[in-house]
């Protein structure tokens, strides 16, 4: 991991400093973060009376009922749950374009949602998805302190999830950074991310080039995650079915995340780190002001 990662990890850490996350009203499916569960607890929210017990709290002892039919009965409240995110960032080699600041927006998109995360008091797991699922290493840290936030994995991130799988917690906001550039079906991918989650939040990021390509004539298109080089020639033609290709593959997974329930963003690298303003998540309320 270089100075440059931990530069990005940084300046996202500062940017998500504003903002908490969140679930929206509507997409909220039993989120383990409304902080208050169905169980018996310790919150203020009062659940239910029952009979008092020997052992029981007598702080809780409903002193008004003994009054009224002369039998100690106790005052219930619901238990307290913490809200819980996992961050699952793709570090393949395509991340990292050349030439763009892709790469500094998935690393510092990662940190900025870490960050409004633990602001909104939610517990939070950030994933890099390289060969596999793993966890990031002093992932329980700010940002800024974690560890191995590398971009250099010569695959996709849709095979590397089917293949090994994250073990996530129940009930919690799953959030997916990735350019979705793959070949895998979505579908598969999505099901496992929605499997018993509260929501899932997809979010697409790629560079200016990937949505506008800058070139024309005679080009060497080389594939970043596996160096296949093919020679092409560019007109005006060409761009247009390169970008009406990209434009169904973005609604076929927009079509597998209305399926499953989860809300799909794209976001321009470049547009984002010019003033670090997620503006598509905060739209969508996943995001708002502290």
């Amino acid at each position: 991991m270089g100075e440059a990662e931990r530069t990005f990890l940084r300046e996202g850490e500062v940017a998500g400093a504003p903002y908490l996350l969140g679930v929206p009203n509507q997409l909220q499916r039993g989120l383990s973060g409304t902080r208050v569960g169905r169980g018996v607890g310790s919150s203020l929210e009062f659940l239910d009376h029952r009979e008092y017990q020997p052992g029981d709290d007598i702080r809780h002892i409903n002193w008004q009922a003994l009054a009224r039919n002369d039998r100690l009965s106790i005052k219930l409240f619901r238990e307290e749950i913490s809200p819980h995110a996992d961050v699952l960032f793709d570090a393949s080699v395509s991340m990292a374009l050349p030439g763009t600041q892709k790469g500094r927006a998935t690393v510092g998109l990662a940190a900025l949602l870490a960050k409004a995360a633990d602001n909104a008091g939610f517990t939070c797991v950030p994933w890099r998805i390289g060969a596999g699922c793993e966890r990031v290493r002093n992932g329980h840290l700010p940002p800024s302190s974690w560890e191995g936030i590398t971009l250099d994995h010569p695959g996709d991130a849709g095979s590397a999830l089917a293949r090994l799988p994250p073990t996530l917690r129940p009930h919690g906001l799953r959030i997916l950074v990735s350019d979705l550039l793959w070949e895998a079906d979505p579908g598969s991918i999505l099901r496992l991310l929605a499997h018993q989650a509260a929501a899932v939040l997809v979010v697409q990021v790629l560079a200016l080039d990937e949505l506008q390509p800058p070139f024309q004539g005679n080009v060497c298109l080389i594939d970043s995650e596996t160096g296949r080089e093919e020679e092409v020639f560019l007109d005006q033609a060409a761009l247009a079915r390169y970008r009406a290709h990209l434009a169904r593959h973005q609604d076929h997974w927009l079509l597998a995340c209305r399926k499953v329930g989860a809300t799909l963003v794209t976001i321009v690298a470049e547009r984002l780190v010019e003033g670090w303003k997620p503006t598509p998540i905060v739209e969508r309320q996943f995001l708002s002001a502290v």
